[in-house]
């Protein structure tokens, strides 16, 4: 059974609790792509839109990301100049393309991929961010 969540009284962000402590400031995600390639603004409504129905699913841009949560944080989305970095959670560690970096963050994995244009958004990236949202279930 999920948490209940709750929204800081002070920028409407889902928290997990009023003590979590966050970027406590309200920004629309269109503001962090200003003075970026306006394609990967289009890049990033699509991976929104490939993930937020999943279950529980809330999310919301912080001072440079856009975090997407379930019971806890599954995906952190960085626009960049030219592209999305993102990053998130695996049980275990996963090598190789499209991967390019991973590091322990306590018991779990962090992973992190580069979305430069649509293409990188394949069937396998998506597969890779279910993985880490039924994690974070």
């Amino acid at each position: 059974m999920m948490p209940e969540r709750i929204l800081c009284p002070k920028c409407s962000r889902p928290i997990r609790s009023l003590k979590q402590y966050h970027y406590c400031e309200q920004k629309e995600i269109s503001e962090l792509f200003t003075q970026k390639d306006p394609a990967l603004y289009l890049l990033y409504l699509k991976l929104e839109a490939a993930v937020k129905d999943w279950q529980d699913v809330a999310f919301s841009a912080s001072k440079t990301c856009i975090v997407f949560a379930a019971a806890r944080t599954f995906l952190v989305v960085k626009p960049m100049k030219n592209a999305l970095d993102l990053s998130f959670m695996l049980p275990e560690t996963r090598e190789g393309f499209p991967i390019y970096k991973t590091s322990m963050y306590g018991k779990r994995h962090e992973h992190y991929i580069r979305l430069y244009d649509e293409e990188d958004l394949s069937p396998d990236v998506i597969d890779l961010l279910r993985l880490s949202h039924e994690l974070a279930m």
